[in-house]
């Protein structure tokens, strides 16, 4: 895996709040950071949900409204 070093100066709080909530994860802060970053990234935007349901909603229209075959 090709890795990347990042730094960043955050609030002496939020440097607490993180070090509090990767303790009882059992990880190393930066290990508990990197997840929280990669869960981010990951996560779907509002605006990406609201394009996928739109999608589905209209494609469930459209295959509402077509006609299907009699089966004998």
């Amino acid at each position: 895996m090709n890795e990347k070093f990042l730094k960043a100066c955050i609030p002496a709080d939020l440097y607490a709040d993180l070090l509090a909530r990767s303790g009882p994860a059992d990880k190393r802060l930066r290990a508990f950071v990197r997840d929280v970053l990669q869960g981010h990234t990951q996560a779907v935007s509002t605006s990406e949900a609201l394009v996928r349901t739109e999608a589905t909603v209209s494609s469930a229209q459209v295959n509402a409204q077509t006609p299907q075959p009699l089966s004998r």
